[in-house]
């Protein structure tokens, strides 16, 4: 069978430097080879390009190098019939991803302003701490359980001196807080189902970092990433206090571990080094 041949008036024309991937390989639709010959009112043609997107007014063809945006009107029936319903489908998970993002945004802006009402208490609880502390001492941290609740594991952290736990469990999402004890650190820890049903730890990252990493709060230049196989890390400063986010995923779920902190004090980071290695997750 030969290929069908389209003629446009008019399309859009995407080239690249670079072979362009194919965006959201899970979407059905994405990624079909479809067999017809595509060429614009510019003499360019798209010979049995690849479904690249799947939009609300077209398809992204892709071929090689080049793609081109096709609107739905000038496709086929039979291609028009097949992709267009699929296009709402696309929108809707775009739009429930967005809703989730803006949630989890909402949520860490809420957690940092509650942050910095008790910053001045406890910078001044850490200066008395400090005065009163034994130099040069680096003891070994006792480690804390925390099970999971509904779930079959359990997160094993450094206990930093967390003090008054407050859980809230709703919708199968758990956030678990502790107020800072003698080292003055701040916990949150975020439980959820994934947004997505993308493997590994990456995924979680992309997710929540995606929704707080360009908040005006934070100070781009001090964001550093660490990449474990346990987990992703991302330390940074916001409002002049420092922060650690771990983030990583087990049996179905998404984890965020935040850590905070009024101001950094000597033996930070080896209290923050211990954390690293002693956080784990399992049965």
């Amino acid at each position: 069978m030969r290929p069908a041949c389209v003629f446009l008036a008019g399309a859009t024309i995407l080239f690249l430097a670079t072979k362009p991937v194919i965006a959201a390989p899970n979407v059905p639709g994405v990624g079909d080879r479809l067999s017809l010959s595509i060429t614009n009112k510019y003499g360019d043609v798209l010979a049995n390009p690849a479904v690249a997107q799947i939009l609300a007014d077209g398809l992204v063809l892709q071929s090689g190098t080049m793609a081109m945006k096709v609107k739905y009107e000038d496709l086929s029936p039979d291609l028009r019939q097949k992709y267009q319903p699929l296009a709402a489908g696309v929108m809707q998970k775009e739009e429930k991803e967005d809703v989730a993002k803006a949630a989890y945004l909402a949520y860490t802006r809420q957690l940092q302003a509650e942050q910095s009402v008790h910053l001045a208490v406890q910078q001044a609880q850490e200066e008395e701490l400090a005065k009163a502390r034994p130099q040069n001492q680096n003891p070994t941290l006792p480690l804390l359980d925390i099970p999971i609740p509904n779930q079959n594991w359990k997160l094993t952290i450094a206990n930093l001196g967390f003090s008054d736990w407050n859980k809230d469990l709703d919708n199968n999402q758990l956030r678990l807080r502790g107020l800072p004890g003698p080292s003055g650190f701040n916990i949150v820890v975020l439980v959820e189902p994934p947004a997505n049903n993308l493997p590994g730890n990456d995924p979680a990252y992309n997710f929540y970092w995606s929704s707080m990493g360009h908040d005006s709060a934070i100070d781009a230049q001090s964001v550093k990433v660490e990449k474990r196989d346990k987990f992703t890390k991302v330390a940074y400063t916001a409002q002049g206090q420092p922060n650690e986010n771990y983030f990583f995923a087990y049996q179905g779920q998404w984890v965020d571990i935040h850590l905070s902190k009024g101001s950094s004090d000597p033996g930070d980071q080896n209290m923050l080094a211990q954390f690293d290695n002693d956080l784990a997750y399992g049965q």
